[in-house]
């Protein structure tokens, strides 16, 4: 949901080349066509960032609004593959993409410039090729089938986030990494994880001093299933 309140999805079969926009908390929904449209893949990606511009990834590319979701244009000057496979926006409103050509992975770009152009990052010898990134508060996260990491400095320096997770719980650890309002972290696959702290502080809050940057992980039993 945009901070205005609108709601956006991307549907697939007829909703395909479309993004689908509601004013009314899902009453009724309106159809905007995305330009240059051409593949029968769905919207996959859709974010916000704190200029209130929406961020769409898609097997086309990044396409960009700036009035809350009425126009689109695709931005994709510096990308290779333009299959966005992940995404992420921190609060700098930098701009995090992980893309794909035919038949394999191509890398990760940065924008810095609402979008406007990309740079190719070399984050992939430090952490392959993650699954789903998330970011905030001067971090971002990243995980692969087995293993989560978080950087601090823009991808410089990685590190595990794994404590709290057994061996037997690496295997087909997820592929989907969430950070609540509340600031935990989640990720699910054949568990479900959560940090056992908040691993930054919302915005509502008085930020604490000396905030340890190494966190543990909770394991809430969700396999077998117990129904």
């Amino acid at each position: 949901m945009h901070s205005s309140g609108v709601l956006f999805a991307g549907l697939t079969y007829t909703g395909i080349g479309y993004i689908h926009r509601s004013t009314n908390n899902g009453l009724t929904w309106d159809a905007i066509t995305l330009p240059d449209y051409d593949s029968n893949y769905a919207v996959e990606h859709i974010h916000f960032n704190s200029q209130g511009h929406v961020f769409l990834g898609t097997i086309n590319g990044v396409y960009r609004s700036m009035d809350i979701g009425l126009s689109w244009e695709k931005v994709n000057s510096g990308l290779n593959g333009v299959h966005v496979y992940s995404m992420a926006i921190d609060n700098q409103d930098h701009i995090y993409v992980l893309t794909t050509q035919p038949g394999l992975f191509d890398g990760y770009y940065l924008s810095t410039d609402n979008g406007d152009t990309w740079e190719a990052l070399d984050w992939v010898q430090d952490i392959g090729y993650a699954l789903d990134i998330v970011a905030a508060d001067g971090s971002t996260y990243a995980i692969s089938d087995q293993t989560i990491f978080v950087t601090s400095d823009g991808g410089q320096n990685w590190s595990e986030l794994m404590d709290g997770i057994t061996a037997e719980e690496t295997f087909n650890l997820g592929a989907d990494l969430e950070l609540t309002p509340t600031g935990f972290l989640y990720t699910a696959g054949r568990y479900v994880h959560r940090s056992s702290q908040p691993v930054f502080s919302p915005t509502m809050d008085i930020k604490p001093v000396g905030v340890p940057r190494e966190y543990s992980l909770i394991l809430f039993p969700a396999y077998p299933n117990p129904f």
